[in-house]
């Protein structure tokens, strides 16, 4: 989720845990009283490993509610405009599902195996 700080630096996992904690006091007033169906939302670090610089990372279960899921990606997109420097990916068992229930408002030349590092706005 979090990759730099600048073009110079990256982050260190100390700076990773301070912007969860950011993260989290921004998204407290939507998650503190939520019901999850099966797990709640979480982000942890992710040390860095070959060419992949240390992030942010989340994994939920969300089960037979995919309104977990969904929730889970509006509050990604919460975060990603209130602090626009951060970059976010999204994608479940089924691979990039946002790319999927897009596909009939995407370029027809658009297609899972071109669209990696691609990024979309609204």
């Amino acid at each position: 989720m979090a990759g730099e700080l600048d073009g110079n630096s990256f982050v260190t996992e100390s700076n990773l845990e301070a912007l969860i904690a950011n993260y989290l006091a921004f998204l407290s007033p939507l998650i503190d009283d939520f019901i999850w169906q099966n797990e709640s939302f979480y982000l942890v670090t992710n040390a860095s490993k070959g060419d992949v610089p240390a992030h942010l990372y989340g994994k939920t279960k969300f089960g037979d509610n995919v309104d977990d899921e969904w929730f889970i990606v509006s509050l990604l997109f919460k975060i990603s405009k209130a602090f626009p420097e951060i970059c976010v990916s999204i994608s479940d068992n089924d691979g990039e599902f946002i790319l999927i229930e897009a596909a009939h408002f995407l370029p027809r030349w658009l297609n899972p195996d071109n669209s990696k590092n691609r990024v979309f706005c609204s």
